[in-house]
């Protein structure tokens, strides 16, 4: 935010901000095609991340350290789209161990806020240099964790959220992408002027709560998705007419014949 040329004088293969996020979608859904052949690719994913920590991956393009390293989330939101929730029970007991789970994810974090960094939970470097307690033959041990506690998390979140619509809420949900892409334009500059410097209390930790929440609901904004829309969901091309017309024509002559198989 400094204005010098260094900062715009990254190259298009070094993402910066959270851009690195859309080059390591890039990456997933390249290779996902692949992946899914796997017989089990979820398990491999989460072992080629935990591997992926011994080696210097940080400096090659694409953000590959973090794409690799988060793998396995996003083979868990494909395997969610799959219908691998489906079975799951969603009756009380499973409400209740995910209940459980969201606590004591809370109960952990707050326990370890004062002994942990960014850069232990940050997939960039190498287990080596972050510098973790274990020995480094164990460090893994660390990333999977951390691994399989987000996915606990998340599969908790998604267990306790409700199944119908809620008028706001799922509107700024739908937005999320907004969010993510648009939010450091505000918290940028409001980091370099020291603008959350005077934080310190437990009450004072509720202001940049709030502030966060504004800014979500103002990226997620109707006005804001019209206007930043070219940008973050660029417009896919429509389909011919005649396209579209034999492909509803080739789908109706087929029905019947789906309906009424040959036996």
């Amino acid at each position: 935010m400094s204005g010098s040329p260094q900062d715009w004088s990254e190259p298009i293969h070094g993402p910066a901000w959270t851009l690195w996020l859309l080059q390591a979608l890039f990456l997933w859904r390249v290779a996902l095609p692949r992946l899914a052949r796997l017989r089990y690719p979820l398990a491999t994913s989460i072992v080629v991340a935990l591997v992926a920590g011994y080696l210097p991956l940080d400096p090659l393009p694409f953000a590959l350290s973090r794409a690799v390293a988060l793998l396995p989330l996003f083979l868990l939101g494909w395997k969610l789209r799959q219908g691998a929730l489906d079975p799951w029970p969603r009756g009380a007991r499973s409400r209740t161990a995910a209940t459980a789970v969201l606590g004591i994810t809370c109960v952990t974090a707050w326990l370890v806020k004062d002994h942990d960094d960014r850069d232990t939970l940050s997939p960039r470097e190498t287990y080596g240099a972050i510098g973790l307690p274990l020995d480094l033959p164990w460090a893994w041990t660390v990333r999977c964790v951390i691994l399989l506690g987000g996915m606990a998390t998340a599969l908790s979140v998604i267990r306790l959220a409700p199944a119908h619509r809620l008028p706001l809420i799922t509107y700024l949900a739908s937005g999320g992408l907004y969010i993510y892409l648009l939010n450091p334009l505000l918290l940028r500059p409001l980091n370099a002027a020291d603008a959350f410097a005077w934080i310190d209390t437990v009450p004072e930790q509720a202001t940049p709560v709030l502030v966060a929440c504004a800014i979500s609901v103002a990226c997620a904004s109707p006005g804001i998705r019209r206007l930043t829309r070219p940008f973050v969901q660029p417009g896919r091309a429509r389909p011919a007419a005649g396209a579209t017309t034999r492909h509803r024509t080739i789908s109706n002559d087929a029905a019947p014949s789906a309906r009424n198989p040959r036996r």
